[in-house]
């Protein structure tokens, strides 16, 4: 389960942060594929920083090493091909950040914001939005388990949009009612969050599911962004299963 390397890794993360006097959230994935199978499973790491990443992304790479690539328009490093941590494939740094959507199917335009909680009302689904203070992760670190306690995990993790309650249910909800016309890649990429914590969309969710096929939203986006999403399936254990659940539905969008 790697517990000594994720620890030290967290670890590290948060000392760079110190140095950098900067105010640093785990979020995402890594805290949603924890709930749902109570132990370490991720390799991609997604970190919410409050301040300037660029010094901690350099003194990151000094330790560590890897390839960063930047895309500034979202305020993001992302960090890959780290040669000296198996653990980890990717670990994006991202400013917290606003988005306004100005034309449906459209990339966003970004501001930043110091409000944890604004920046996770931009997300896709509910279970996407768990985030949590790193010092405050690394307080749920149990060296008796060689796991993290679940019970001090929950109590300091930030839950406004409900997304562990869905977590526990198994259930994908979308956060407003305009967010596949915002972003139709999040239709695909709930099929395959759907097949990730074995669940369905709950009802709302489904209506607009049936809205966004019979306004052909995908039509809104480039075929490269729908081949980039369809590829991330691809990869997945149930590839043609997900495949399949979203063809029988959307039918082929390529």
């Amino acid at each position: 389960m790697c517990y000594k390397e994720f620890k030290n890794f967290f670890n590290s993360i948060y000392e760079f942060s110190i140095d950098g006097n900067l105010e640093i959230y785990l979020v995402g994935g890594f805290l949603r594929d924890w709930f749902i199978n109570n132990e370490f499973c991720s390799n991609d790491v997604d970190f919410a920083v409050k301040g300037d990443a660029k010094n901690l992304v350099n003194k990151f790479i000094k330790e560590y090493g890897g390839k960063v690539t930047e895309f500034k328009s979202f305020l993001t490093s992302k960090i890959s091909d780290i040669p000296s941590l198996n653990i980890i494939n990717q670990i994006d740094f991202a400013g917290l950040r606003k988005e306004v959507y100005e034309k449906d199917g459209a990339f966003p335009k970004v501001e930043s914001t110091d409000d944890i909680l604004e920046d996770l009302k931009r997300r896709d689904y509910s279970i996407n939005t768990l985030a949590i203070k790193l010092k405050d992760f690394l307080k749920s670190f149990n060296d008796d388990t060689k796991n993290l306690d679940k019970g001090l995990l929950s109590k300091f993790i930030i839950n406004s949009q409900k997304g562990l309650e869905d977590l526990e249910n198994r259930v994908l909800r979308v956060l407003h009612f305009r967010s596949f016309y915002d972003d139709p890649t999040r239709i695909l990429r709930g099929y395959r969050y759907k097949y990730k914590i074995n669940g369905d969309f709950d009802n709302d969710t489904k209506e607009l599911l049936k809205d966004a096929r019979d306004k052909k939203l995908l039509n809104n986006i480039s075929k490269s962004r729908i081949l980039k999403e369809i590829e991330k399936i691809r990869n997945e254990q149930n590839a043609e299963l997900i495949l399949q659940d979203f063809e029988s539905f959307f039918g082929a969008v390529i």
